[in-house]
C-alpha cells in the first residue's frame, strides 16, 4: 500500500528514447495555431489492447526498428516545445530537432483477461507514460509511448501525448502508420502538416457561442474527484434502436443515438441533485472532413471544433426520439459550418497572452460528448474502424481500444469510438457520485452494456 492505495500491478523496468530513422533537416520549427493553444490544460491518451504481442526484446526488435522509421515522417512528435520570440510577444512553437519519443516497458502482474476484468479507469493510468508539461519544456517529450505486457501473454501499447501538440485523430493516425510500417506496407494515411486557407467569415453560430463562453471560464482545471467507466455495445443491443431510428431520422448515427442516452441520463442525476434548469452540453467533432474544411483525414496536429447544445426539454428523456434528432441535426449541421480558421480566430480573442497564461477548461466545462464518428471506414463487408484496423500482424485486430482526454472540467467528458459494424465503446468520466447513478440508468441498463475497466 502507498498512501492508503493499492500498490501498483504495472512495474515500468526499462526506459529509452526513440529516434526517428531519417534526421529532420535544421531549423525545422512548427508555430502552434491559438487553437492549439488552447488545448494547453489537456493530454490525449489511447491504449491499443492485442490478445498476441508482436513485441521481442524491442531494444533490437523489428518493431522499434518500424517505429523510427515511421517517425521520420512525423517530426513534430519527436521534437520540443519551446516558447519562441519573445521580442515578438512570443509565441509556443515545436522545434523539430529529433529528439525523440520516449520508450517505456513494463510489465503487468496480472492476465490481460484479470486486467480488463478487475482494473479501473484509474489504475488504466498505470498502462501510459506521462508527466505535466513543464515549466521549461525543453527537454521534456511531449508524446510518449508505454509497451505493457501481460501475465500470460498479450500486450497493451499506450500513446500519450500534450493536446497543445496532436487530438486523438492524429493519436490514432500515427498509430495506424507504425502498424503499416511494420507491416512494410505503404502508409495508408501519410500525415499532412499543413494549415488550412484562412477565412474573411465569421458566422454567428453554435462553435461561436461556445468560443465566446469561453471567455468567462479561464482558470485551471477544477479539483473534483472524477470516475471513468467503459460501456461496450454490441451490435446485437445497437442493431434494433438503430433500424428503428433510421427509419424516422435519415442518417442518423450511433453517436446521436447514445449521446442522447447519456444526455438524458445525467441530466436525471442532475435535476436529482439539486441542479436547476436544463443542461446544456458540449459536442466535440472532428473538423478534417467538414464540408468547408480543406484539411484532409491524415492532417496531424489539431482539427477538433466544439459547439454548444441546449433543449428546451426540462428532460431529455421525455422524448428520447426528440433528443436523438436534436443532436443529429446540430451534428449535421456543424459539419457544414465549421472551419479550422475560423475557430483560430474565435480562440485568438479569447485566450489570454504571454507564456504563463491561465488555462481553459476546453473539455469538460460543459458535459462535453466526443464524436469520432469520422474514423469509420466504409467497405463493401460493412463498417470499419481505423483504431481496429491497426494490427501489426494479419488477423490480429486489437481486443479494445481505450481513448481519453485528461484534466478535464467537473461536468464530465464522454467518447464515443467506433469499433466496426454498428458497436460503439462510451468512455465515460464523471464526477463519482454521479457515475454510482449512472450505472443504475434503466435506459442504458436495458442495451445490456459490457462493462469494462469498471471495478
Amino acid at each position: 500500500m502507498v498512501d492508503g492505495k493499492p500498490a501498483s500491478r504495472v512495474k515500468v523496468h526499462s526506459t529509452l528514447t526513440a529516434v526517428s530513422s531519417t534526421p529532420v533537416g535544421p531549423g525545422t520549427t512548427r508555430r502552434l495555431s491559438p487553437l492549439d493553444c488552447a488545448m494547453r490544460a489537456h493530454s490525449c491518451h489511447v491504449v491499443f489492447y492485442y490478445r498476441n504481442s508482436p513485441l521481442g526484446s524491442f531494444e533490437l526488435d523489428p518493431l522499434r526498428v518500424s517505429l523510427s522509421e515511421v517517425l521520420s515522417a512525423y517530426p513534430v512528435a519527436t521534437g520540443r516545445l519551446r516558447w519562441a520570440g519573445e521580442a515578438d510577444g512570443g509565441e509556443w512553437e515545436v522545434k523539430c530537432n529529433d529528439a525523440g519519443v520516449r520508450v517505456l516497458r513494463a510489465k503487468v502482474s496480472v492476465s490481460m483477461d484479470e486486467w480488463l476484468g478487475t482494473a479501473d479507469g484509474e489504475e488504466e493510468r498505470d498502462l501510459m507514460a506521462w508527466e505535466d508539461l513543464p515549466d521549461d519544456p525543453h527537454i521534456w517529450s511531449p508524446f510518449r509511448i508505454q509497451l505493457n505486457e501481460f501475465e500470460g501473454g498479450g500486450i497493451a501499447i499506450g500513446i500519450s501525448c500534450t493536446h497543445m501538440i496532436a487530438d486523438l485523430t492524429s493519436i490514432a493516425l500515427l498509430f495506424k502508420s507504425w502498424t503499416d510500417v511494420h507491416r512494410k506496407r505503404p502508409l495508408e494515411f501519410p500525415p499532412s502538416f499543413s494549415e488550412c486557407p484562412a477565412s474573411s467569415l465569421l458566422t454567428e453560430n453554435s462553435c461561436h457561442r461556445f468560443a465566446l463562453n469561453k471567455s468567462s471560464c479561464v482558470g485551471g482545471p477544477q479539483k473534483v474527484k472524477m470516475e471513468t467507466r467503459t460501456f461496450k455495445f454490441s451490435e446485437h443491443a445497437l442493431g434494433p434502436p438503430m433500424e428503428v431510428l433510421r427509419g424516422e431520422i435519415p442518417g442518423v448515427t450511433q453517436f446521436d443515438f447514445l449521446s442522447a442516452i447519456f444526455w438524458a441520463g445525467i441530466s436525471r442525476i442532475k435535476n436529482q441533485t439539486g441542479s436547476t434548469g436544463n443542461l446544456a452540453i458540449s459536442i466535440a467533432m472532428d473538423g478534417r472532413k467538414s464540408v468547408k474544411n480543406t484539411q484532409p483525414l491524415c492532417y496531424f496536429g489539431n482539427s477538433v471544433h466544439f459547439s454548444l447544445l441546449q433543449t428546451n426539454v426540462a428532460d431529455p428523456r421525455d422524448n428520447l426520439q426528440e433528443t436523438v434528432r436534436l443532436v443529429h441535426e446540430h451534428v449535421s449541421r456543424i459539419a457544414e459550418e465549421q472551419n479550422r480558421a475560423v475557430a483560430n480566430g474565435l480562440y485568438r480573442n479569447v485566450l489570454p497572452n504571454g507564456k504563463q497564461e491561465a488555462q481553459m477548461e476546453i473539455y469538460g466545462e460543459q458535459l462535453t460528448f466526443v464524436n469520432m464518428e469520422h474514423l469509420v471506414i466504409k467497405g463493401k463487408a460493412g463498417d470499419a474502424s481505423i483504431l481496429y484496423e491497426a494490427t501489426f500482424n494479419d488477423g490480429d485486430a486489437p481486443l479494445h481500444v481505450s481513448c481519453g482526454i485528461r484534466g478535464v472540467g467537473s461536468k464530465g467528458v464522454i467518447v464515443i469510438v467506433p469499433e466496426g459494424g454498428i458497436a460503439r465503446t462510451v468512455h465515460v468520466t464523471l464526477p463519482d457520485e454521479e457515475m454510482a447513478d449512472l450505472l443504475r440508468d434503466k435506459t442504458i441498463s436495458e442495451l445490456k452494456p459490457t462493462l469494462m475497466l469498471s471495478t
